[in-house]
């Protein structure tokens, strides 16, 4: 068992129509499970990619343009994605060992 600890995430809440501002954005905090279930892995974010290509993946889009496009969209309401590199802490997984680096 391991002390509570919480996660944070930004939260897509507005669509911008042009520069991004902090009222585009929401940085909320959630607590971790107590304890990782069976397959799990507990991961500690060592470097985030805030590209500016992420910008367009906040724009609004039609279902069909949603369908036909190589980019990622992000609904509202959920977090901001983006390329980081992430060292397991905690595992619950053989695959993935404490230690291992990770690459998203």
């Amino acid at each position: 068992m391991r002390h509570a600890m919480n996660y944070r995430q930004w939260i897509l809440r507005a669509r911008p129509t042009d520069a991004l501002g902090p009222e585009h954005l929401e940085l909320r905090e959630t607590a971790l499970p107590e304890a990782l279930k069976p397959g799990e892995i507990l991961l500690k974010t060592l470097y985030v990619h805030f590209a500016p290509t992420i910008r367009n993946w906040m724009n609004e889009r039609t279902e069909e343009e949603r369908a036909n496009n190589l980019f990622p969209y992000i609904p509202l309401g959920t977090p901001v994605a983006g390329p980081s590199v992430s060292q397991v802490v905690g595992s619950e997984n053989p695959t993935y060992p404490v230690g291992t680096l990770l690459f998203s």
